[in-house]
């Protein structure tokens, strides 16, 4: 509905004793459903009470039918909430998930040192996984610009933003000088991941 209700329904808002109620003040809620509860002057007749048929269906359409908030569901679990016990358990129980017979024909392996989303990340790097720009509109992501939006150089690909934004290559020399490695020379994705 691009047109406000009191436009559209311009004779019963006319007729309405409280013309600041919302949608949701008039909904009424019972063991059966919802009932739409008006605040009328008088009681429509005519042309009216086609109206108040009219705005009943279209709003009807748009009233939840329970009184369950809106939430998303993850099937992959017995409850259909999401957590990542769940998802740890899946990946655990069938390396397949993670795992991809094109790249590496290995099950994706647990490193108990490493923190699991630091695992992931580097799981999703190895893949061209980020959600990087050129990964995006690759699969058909309109973008306005496909350009680096820190540094505005070059265009944001994974190599880019990992390794040769002006602003990650600050971070990997800081992160050079810190382990003692010297200045950063032939950063690679092979070399920084050994």
């Amino acid at each position: 509905m691009d047109i406000p209700l009191k436009i559209k329904f311009s004779r019963l808002y006319h007729w309405d004793l409280d013309k600041n109620a919302s949608v949701r003040d008039r909904v009424e809620w019972s063991d059966l459903g919802f009932d739409l509860r008006w605040n009328w002057r008088s009681n429509p007749n005519g042309r009216a009470r086609g109206e108040v048929a009219d705005i009943t269906s279209r709003l009807s359409a748009y009233i939840k039918r329970d009184r369950l908030s809106d939430s998303w569901q993850w099937k992959l679990s017995n409850n259909d909430q999401f957590t990542t016990k769940d998802l740890t358990k899946l990946i655990e129980l069938d390396g397949s998930v993670l795992g991809n017979s094109q790249l590496h024909q290995q099950e994706t392996l647990r490193n108990n040192f490493v923190p699991l989303k630091v695992e992931v990340f580097i799981w999703r790097l190895l893949r061209q996984r980020l959600p990087v720009r050129v990964e995006l509109d690759k699969r058909g992501i309109d973008l306005n610009s496909l350009l680096c939006p820190l540094c505005d150089d070059d265009i944001e690909s994974i190599t880019h933003t990992i390794f040769f934004c002006k602003y990650a290559m600050g971070v990997w020399e800081r992160v050079y000088k810190w382990w003692g490695f010297g200045g950063v020379t032939n950063l690679s994705l092979s070399r920084a991941l050994i």
